[in-house]
């Protein structure tokens, strides 16, 4: 994957990623009647400019990150007093307020489940594919490397977790579990008897992706969606927690642009699923940690507005705009920090 691939596929995918949140916002701004002085893509010099009535879309220079401008958002300004008080921001009510808020990671994970589903409905899946068995493995003798996993007891095997569902509930019932495999271009069906241990039933066998892939229609794919959205809030949290906890370096943990870039033409080299795969769950993660209420981010405005619905009063705008202003010059040090060490990785990955 050439330089140049990897930077126009990183570049796409965080404008794909950053327009997406940015026009949740601007979008319920827009329904809500506030008044919208600019909607940009990037930060620094504008390198394009259009303006529509009253509000001004800019792409900019840097493409990481985007804003939306809203009148009344921030403290007072010449620009603010020549727009009608009813359309200003914070004269809003604060569950509006809130919903132009949420509406950026809401539209970020919305935009994840609709990726997925469009993807595994176009694209499909991969089969789960026999990599190799375990030592004393219930299948040997039926399983082989290369067999691709078509169903189990008759149910249609797309995931992983699918089939240990299905051999868990046949071993609790002491009952052998029907796998139906493809190989060589033929279907055989084996029946195979789940072994309990270390604390589950198990058919002993180590799976991996396999090149082929199978259609899913869309009902099936809906589901798979939401499945696969699970699984990856599942990863965020564990994630988070071995940060937390240590388990896992912040070095590991922690990717900047200069690695992202380098995931992404990763992702890309495999095929277009891995690729939209990694899209999404970039946008499912972005949708999250934007709701974290950390000053900065949309979670801390939320629990500012949450404070002023529960105590009646907001806190007061200047001091709101403080909080916020050193939240983003943490995250902007932090940002900084992070895209050292990924390139010090590069240099001494070469």
């Amino acid at each position: 994957m050439t330089a140049f691939i990897t930077a126009a596929a990183f570049l796409a995918t965080i404008g794909f990623i950053v327009l997406i949140h940015e026009g949740g916002h601007f979008l319920v701004a827009k329904l809500t009647k506030m008044w919208v002085h600019e909607l940009a893509l990037g930060f620094g010099p504008a390198l394009l400019r259009l303006r529509l009535r009253e509000t001004k879309y800019s792409l900019r220079l840097f493409p990481i990150g985007g804003y939306v401008r809203v009148a009344g958002d921030e403290t007072a300004s010449e620009e603010d007093a020549r727009v009608p008080p009813d359309r200003l921001f914070f004269n809003k009510p604060p569950t509006t307020r809130m919903a132009m808020v949420l509406a950026g990671p809401v539209a970020n994970l919305l935009a994840a489940v609709v990726i997925i589903v469009l993807v595994v409905g176009a694209i499909g899946i991969p089969y789960l594919e026999v990599d190799k068995l375990s030592e004393g493995s219930p299948s040997a003798g039926l399983l082989q490397a290369g067999d691709r996993i078509v169903s189990a007891e008759g149910k249609r095997v797309y995931f992983l977790e699918q089939l240990q569902r299905i051999v868990r509930e046949r071993g609790q019932a002491g009952q052998p579990v029907t796998v139906e495999v493809q190989r060589n271009g033929q279907r055989l069906s084996f029946q195979i008897r789940p072994k309990f241990e270390e604390g589950r039933y198990i058919i002993g066998v180590y799976f991996t992706g396999s090149s082929m892939t199978q259609q899913v229609p869309f009902p099936t794919s809906l589901g798979l969606g939401l499945l696969w959205v699970k699984n990856v809030f599942l990863g965020i949290y564990l994630g988070f927690r071995g940060l937390f906890t240590g388990a896992i370096p912040p070095g590991e943990a922690l990717t900047g642009p200069v690695g992202l870039a380098s995931i992404i033409g990763e992702s890309l080299a495999q095929g277009l699923l891995p690729f939209f795969t990694l899209v999404a769950a970039l946008s499912l993660m972005i949708g999250v940690v934007n709701l974290i209420p950390f000053p900065g981010l949309d979670g801390s405005r939320i629990a500012f507005l949450s404070y002023e619905l529960v105590r009646g009063r907001p806190i007061p705008r200047e001091r709101e705009g403080l909080v916020h202003y050193i939240g983003i010059v943490i995250l902007l040090g932090l940002m900084l920090l992070i895209t050292y060490n990924d390139i010090l990785k590069l240099i001494r990955g070469h």
